[in-house]
Parts: structure tokens; C-alpha cells; sequence
């Protein structure tokens, strides 16, 4: 066997080595990929449904607020400490013997 057919052979196989390598990565990576896809529609969906919530408090909020200040009536801020008032002064009572 002469040396350039030796070297063909090796060359068959290092190239079929590369190829089943090449084919392994490739699957390893599918994989990953679909693993990755998956948790980042779950982790929007969450996301999706947090907004969601916030958005139905708002409005909930908001409805809510609206309908308090529908009404005639008019908001009046009432200080009830009068300025006036005297002050009090405790003592506590003696005891007896």
C-alpha cells in the first residue's frame, strides 16, 4: 500500500469523524435551542399575564375613580381641630390610707 492511498484513507477517516461530530453538535444544539424557546414562551406568557393584571387594576382603579367623582357632590377637606380649644390638663388622684 503505497503512502498516498494511506493517507486517503485517513483522510476518509477524519472526514466521517468530522461528520458524526458535526451531526452530535448539531443536535445538541437543536435541542438546547427548543429547551431555550420554550422557557422564554413560558417567561412571556408570565409577563404577558402580569401586564394583563396591572392593566385590569388600572382600569379597575380607574372605573372606581371616576364613578366617585361623578357624582354632585361637592369634596370638601374638613379641619377638625379647632383652633380655639382649650387644652386639658390630667392629674392623677390621690390615694387614701
Amino acid at each position: 500500500m503505497c503512502q498516498c492511498q494511506q493517507g486517503h484513507r485517513h483522510n476518509d477517516i477524519f472526514d466521517e469523524l468530522i461528520n458524526l461530530l458535526t451531526a452530535k453538535m448539531e443536535k445538541i444544539i437543536e435541542e438546547t435551542t427548543k429547551i431555550l424557546f420554550k422557557s422564554l414562551q413560558q417567561k412571556t406568557k408570565k409577563i404577558e399575564q402580569t401586564i394583563s393584571s396591572v392593566e385590569n387594576l388600572i382600569n379597575d382603579d380607574a372605573t372606581s375613580s371616576s364613578s366617585f367623582l361623578d357624582n354632585d357632590e361637592d369634596i370638601q377637606i374638613v379641619n377638625n381641630k379647632n383652633r380655639n380649644q382649650p387644652t386639658t390638663t390630667t392629674t392623677k388622684p390621690t390615694k387614701t390610707k
